[in-house]
């Protein structure tokens, strides 16, 4: 899909989310705007998470879609706790230091 088409699918989503059913144009070119901080490649996705999984949700909830892919994107997958290179060890070197003792 387009991106294009897929900002217009997003924004009829986001309209049933306010009562009154309309979005100031302003306020849809001030949230695209913000988009521009971020990769093409992750507000697609993160408009299609948006609308595939959250189509209730008001439209900031996007931009923190967009933080979280982002930051994936730049740091990698996985938590602080595991971006150290591995040690290598020969487990069967180990092991038999373990049984000769």
């Amino acid at each position: 899909m387009e991106l294009t088409e897929l900002k217009k699918k997003y924004w009829d989503l986001v309209r049933q989310t306010r009562s009154s059913g309309r979005i100031s144009p302003s306020v849809i070119r001030k949230t695209e705007e913000q988009w521009k901080r971020f990769d093409e490649s992750v507000v697609r996705q993160a408009l299609e998470i948006h609308t595939q999984h959250y189509p209730s949700y008001p439209e900031r909830y996007t931009l923190g879609i967009m933080r979280n892919l982002q930051r994936c994107k730049d740091n990698g997958p996985g938590n602080s706790f595991n971006r150290f290179e591995q040690q290598k060890y020969d487990f069967d070197q180990l092991e038999r230091e373990l049984l000769a003792n």
